[in-house]
C-alpha cells in the first residue's frame, strides 16, 4: 500500500471511530435536533422578572371617627407619588374595602385634597377586598395592621410586584432589583429580621407562596410572629437552599431607621441651626432605595418641631426625612401639586 493510500485509510478509520463514539454516547440533550436549534427550556422562575406593579393596602377602620370614609394624609399621598415618580409603574393597585360610594365621594374631594390627588394618580386601579376578620385556622384577627398583613400576602401572591406600607418612601429607581433574576427581594430592619412593610416578589413565587400558606398557622395575635418572624424564617431558608429565589438586602437599603425614640428623633426632629453651623446630624441616603419612615405619633413619642408631615415641613429641609424627600416635594410644588401652606390632611 502506497503512503497516500495508507493516509486515506487511516483518515477513514478515524472518522468511522469518531462517528461510532458519538452514536453510542450521545444524549438527547446534546444531539436532539430540537435542542440544537433551541436553548434548553427554562422554568418560570428563570424566565420572568418581578413585575413593575405597585401594591398598597388600605382597610377602613370601623373604630375611627369616620369609619366609612376613604381618607389619606399628605404623607400617604407622598408615599404613592414617590413610587409613581421613581418607578414609572404602568399599574398601581390600591387594595381596599372602601365602598363604591366612599370612593366616589373621595374622588369628588369630600375627603380632602390628598385623597383626591391620590385617587387621580395615573395607572391607579382600585382592587376591592374583603376585610379578613378570621384566619383559615379559625383564629380571630385583631388589629387592623394584622388584617392588612393577610390582605397583602394574598394580593402579592396573585399579582406580584412591589408592596409598600403607606409610610414607605421610594428614593430611587428599583429597576435593577426588578430585573435581578430573583423571585423575591426583601430587606432587613434594625432588629436583623426581615421588614414586612416593603418587599418585591414574582406572582406565585416560592417566598410569597410559603408566607401566605404559613401565615394562618403562625398567627397567634402577637405583633410579629406571623409577619416579620415568619418572613425572616422563610427568606433565610430559601437563601440557604441556594435556589436563587430570594435576595436579602442589608438594613440601609429598605429600612434604615427604627421605632425606638432615638431613631424617631434622628429621622423627624427639626434642627434649628443655620446651614453650615452643624453638619453632624444629616444622614447620607445614598445607600437607601426605600425609606421606611416609622411615624412618631404611632408610638406616642413627642419629637422636637414635628407633628405631622406637610409640604412646609419637607420644603424647609430641617430634618433628615425632609432632606430625603425635598427634591421630590420641590418638584411637586413646581408642578402645582402642592403648596407650601397646604395642611397635612388636605383640608382648609
Amino acid at each position: 500500500m502506497t503512503y497516500p493510500q495508507l493516509r486515506t485509510s487511516l483518515l477513514i478509520i478515524t472518522l468511522l471511530t469518531i462517528t461510532l463514539l458519538l452514536l453510542t454516547n450521545r444524549s438527547p440533550l446534546s444531539l436532539s435536533p430540537h435542542n440544537l436549534s433551541h436553548p434548553p427550556p427554562t422554568t418560570a422562575n428563570e424566565s420572568t422578572t418581578i413585575p413593575n406593579i405597585v401594591n398598597l393596602v388600605h382597610l377602613l377602620d370601623p373604630t375611627s371617627p369616620t369609619p366609612t370614609d376613604l381618607t389619606f394624609e399628605f404623607s400617604q399621598y407622598l408615599s404613592v407619588y414617590a413610587a409613581f415618580h421613581h418607578l414609572h409603574p404602568p399599574t398601581i393597585l390600591l387594595h381596599t374595602d372602601a365602598s363604591a360610594l366612599a370612593i366616589s365621594r373621595a374622588r369628588a374631594g369630600h375627603s380632602g385634597k390628598w385623597t383626591r390627588l391620590l385617587l387621580e394618580m395615573p395607572g391607579l386601579v382600585i382592587k376591592d377586598v374583603v376585610r379578613p376578620d378570621v384566619t383559615s385556622m379559625g383564629s380571630v384577627i385583631g388589629p387592623m395592621e394584622h388584617k392588612s398583613d393577610f390582605v397583602r400576602v394574598e394580593a402579592l401572591r396573585e399579582v406580584g410586584g412591589l408592596y409598600i406600607d403607606f409610610d414607605v418612601f421610594v428614593l430611587r429607581s428599583l429597576r435593577s432589583l426588578f430585573d435581578a433574576g430573583f423571585g423575591a427581594v426583601v430587606g432587613r430592619e434594625f432588629t436583623d429580621d426581615i421588614n414586612s412593610g416593603a418587599f418585591l416578589t414574582r406572582p406565585h413565587g416560592e417566598l410569597i407562596t410559603a408566607w401566605a400558606d404559613d401565615m394562618p398557622r403562625f398567627y397567634d395575635g402577637s405583633w410579629l410572629r406571623h409577619s416579620n418572624y415568619a418572613l425572616t424564617s422563610i427568606a433565610e431558608r430559601l437563601v440557604g437552599e441556594a435556589s436563587g429565589d430570594v435576595l436579602i438586602m442589608e438594613r440601609n437599603a429598605f429600612a434604615p431607621g427604627g421605632w425606638e425614640p432615638q431613631d424617631l428623633d434622628r429621622l423627624w426632629a427639626v434642627h434649628d441651626e443655620g446651614d453650615g453651623e452643624d453638619v453632624s446630624w444629616p444622614v447620607d441616603w445614598s445607600r437607601t432605595y426605600l425609606l421606611h419612615a416609622f411615624m412618631p405619633y404611632r408610638n406616642k413619642h413627642p419629637v422636637h418641631g414635628f407633628d405631622r408631615v406637610d409640604p412646609r415641613y419637607v420644603l424647609e429641609r430641617r430634618s433628615n426625612f425632609a432632606r430625603a424627600l425635598y427634591p421630590l416635594v420641590s418638584m411637586m410644588e413646581e408642578k402645582g401639586l402642592v403648596e407650601r401652606n397646604d395642611t397635612f390632611d388636605g383640608r382648609e
